[in-house]
């Protein structure tokens, strides 16, 4: 057994240090930080990243993998549900068609049909 909060700092650990090579080689060191940027950058990190993976992988130690897979594919309609819902975006038709195919790829992986081939005896 694994433990969930130590999973999630290993990852953030290697997401980190990942990130931070070409953000090195590529990126302009900023000039003036501020207190807005500080508390934006703290958000971001510990509530928004942090706290949600935790969640995350807490929740996946008890689920059935079945029911994981479904909800980490439907990780991506949910967030244009929200986004929509808050008005940061707006549906057009590539986002409705992407909704739509995620969502029958992940219906068509889960739902067992039955079998109309007969047995032969």
């Amino acid at each position: 057994d694994s433990d969930p909060v130590a999973v999630s700092a290993i990852e953030f650990a290697i997401a980190g240090v990942v990130n931070l090579i070409p953000a090195v080689i590529f990126q302009e060191p900023p000039t003036v930080i501020t207190q807005s940027d500080i508390l934006n950058f703290l958000y971001l990190t510990v509530v928004s990243t942090m706290i949600g993976t935790v969640m995350q992988a807490m929740g996946e130690k008890y689920t059935e993998p079945a029911t994981t897979g479904i909800l980490m594919a439907l990780e991506a309609p949910f967030g244009i549900i929200f986004s929509v819902m808050f008005g940061y975006e707006v549906i057009t038709l590539r986002i409705l068609a992407g909704f739509i195919l995620i969502f029958i790829g992940v219906m068509i992986s889960t739902v067992k049909f039955k079998s109309r081939r007969k047995t032969v005896t």
